[in-house]
This record gives C-alpha cells, structure tokens and sequence, in this order.
C-alpha cells in the first residue's frame, strides 16, 4: 500500500510538471502572436534639422521601408508587429532599412510565413548606425540579414552598411539562417555586433554569403552569446551565390573581410559548421572563441575550404586550418563584444 502510494504521487508530479510545461508553451506562443493592425512607425528629426529632407515610410512587400535622404536623421520604430497569413507564394521583406542613418528598431514582433520564399525579416541594406533589439522573428527566409548592394552596381555607389548592432533577437526559420551577411555586399559590411541571439529551429544560424564578383569587403564581424537550439549548421561561411544582375559583373572582384565569434552554445545539432572561402580569395583571419556543438555523431567533423584564423576553446575540433593554442601572441589573442571605434 505504501509503495502505491508513492507511485501515485510520483505519477502526480510527472504529469504536474507535463501540464505546467504545455502551459508555458501556450504562453509563449500566445505572446509571439500578439499583434496590432498597424506598425507604430515614429520618425524623429535632429534638433538642428540639416535642410531638406527625402524622408519616405513606404510600404516593401508587405512590411514598412524606412528610407532616408543623405542628410537623415532618425528613425525609430519600435513596440510594433507585424503579421501575413499568406500562402508559400507571398514574398517580400517584412521591414527593410535601405540606405539610412541612425535607426533603431526595437520591440518589433515579425510573423511571415515559414516556408514563403524571399521574406526576409528585418533587413538592414547599405545603412550607417543601425539598432536592431528586442525583437522576434519567424519567416521563410534570413531573419535579420545585412546587405549593401550587388556587383558592379554596389562597388560604383560604394554606400556601405556599417556601425550595426543586433541584440536580444529570438527567432526561427526553417529554410535560412538567424542573421545573414551577405551575399549582396559589394558595397562593403563592417562593425556589426551580434550578441545575444536565440536561433532554434533553423537551417543555420550565423552565415556569411559572398561569392566572386561581389567585391567589397566584410570586416569587423563580432557575434558573441549565441544560443542556438535544433539548428541543422550552426555556423557558415558560403561562397557559390551565382547570382548577378547582368553581364557586366567582373569575376575578378572577390571579397575580403574578418570573422570573430566567441561564446557560442549549439544544442542539438546534427551537421558540424561549413566554412568555405574562396579560392582566389580565401577567408583569413577568422577567429572562434568558447564555441561548443553539441549533439554530433563523432564521426561528424568541421567542413573547412579556403579560411584560416584561430581557434580557442571550440568542441568538437574545429578544423587543421584555424591552429588552436592559447599562446599569446597577437594572432591568438581572444576577441571580445565591443562596437569598433572605426
């Protein structure tokens, strides 16, 4: 009698804890679709205001773009959502910043469709001194990609995306990654810092896309405390884009750039990071600190072509081509969360 007892109560708290999980689950989901008919879109200007303005919220696919003049000042969206029941035939960015200044995008809620093509989430395009925080994101493309302009085209208007800063994102995407730079960056990426990204449920989670005739550079990449839960690769570096906007396009335009990564969780995982450069252009001074896969079949190693850089702390080993050690010379120094100065 005893004995039966202490199964049932044993019983009582398996299925306690079973419905107080089903529970938090309806809550999270019930908080993500929480949304509002109309984005909260608030444009502010300088105290000093710098002449005329060509200042424009207009609507791209079926989220708002924020575009400014050259001589912009703010804009801060923010407390927002966004929602499209759309069919696997809707595409369009959900909210595009295209060639802006100082824009911060907070408290954002966007729900595109998971397997549409081509909705990418929030995406920041050849804009200066960009904020993205606090938001969540489900789509059928990059959730937060960053790009500044394609081929030949790009490298002439040499408008870059640079000073962005991307934290406290939570989101998912069943077919692209968390945040993606790239592969329309020939106008130049630099000082962007990831930090505080969840990632679940997705094909990857950080990945850098380039390929030859891009140009341009990717420089000052930092993306530091990434959670990342299911993601099928973790980490990629990819070349092979393919893709341009005509003939004139130069294949002897590649891109340059440097990568640090450092406090990085993958659980679950099933493939190990994919890193590959280019190879008139290989990926060099990458650098990976604290970064643990976990979940993979130990058979399963780093697929690795064209990079090279350093390695610390990083389970399973990554690849020969980053030289693991915790000397102390310049090139192995860890690299650490903080907005460039340049």
């Amino acid at each position: 009698m005893e004995h039966k007892r202490k199964d049932m109560a044993l019983e009582d708290v398996i299925v306690n804890i079973r419905i107080k999980e089903k529970n938090r689950s309806h809550q999270k989901a019930a908080k993500a679709m929480e949304f509002t008919s109309k984005a909260n879109l608030i444009a502010e200007r300088h105290d000093k205001p710098h002449g005329n303005h060509n200042r424009q919220n207009n609507i791209f696919g079926c989220g708002p773009t924020l575009r400014q003049g050259p001589k912009s000042s703010h804009l801060k969206p923010q407390s927002s959502n966004t929602k499209n029941k759309g069919s696997k035939s809707f595409f369009g960015n959900w909210v595009k910043v295209l060639v802006a200044n100082n824009v911060v995008i907070k408290d954002m809620t966007v729900l595109a469709p998971l397997y549409a093509p081509n909705t990418d989430g929030i995406d920041a395009d050849s804009s200066i001194n960009v904020c993205i925080e606090d938001c969540y994101i489900e789509s059928g493309d990059a959730l937060v990609p960053i790009k500044s302009g394609w081929d030949q085209y790009g490298i002439t208007m040499g408008r870059p995306s640079s000073n962005i800063i991307i934290r406290r994102v939570s989101d998912t995407t069943p077919t692209c990654s968390g945040v993606g730079i790239g592969s329309e960056m020939s106008g130049g990426i630099s000082n962007v810092i990831v930090e505080d990204l969840h990632v679940r449920d997705s094909a990857a989670g950080i990945r850098i896309k380039t390929d030859k005739g891009r140009g341009g550079y990717i420089a000052n990449i930092t993306a530091c405390n990434i959670t990342m839960e299911r993601v099928k690769v973790p980490i990629r570096f990819s070349r092979g884009a393919n893709d341009h906007p005509d003939e004139g396009w130069d294949p002897n335009a590649v891109p340059k750039g440097h990568f640090y990564q450092s406090n990085v969780v993958n659980l679950n995982s099933t493939k190990a990071p994919l890193l590959e450069g280019i190879k008139d252009a290989p990926f060099e001074g990458r650098c990976m600190n604290n970064v643990s896969i976990l979940g993979l079949a130990p058979s399963v190693k780093w697929n690795c072509e064209y990079v090279s850089g350093a390695a610390h702390g990083v389970f399973p080993s990554s690849c020969p081509q980053f030289q693991s050690n915790g000397s102390s010379s310049s090139s192995a120094q860890p690299y650490y969360c903080s907005l460039p100065n340049s």
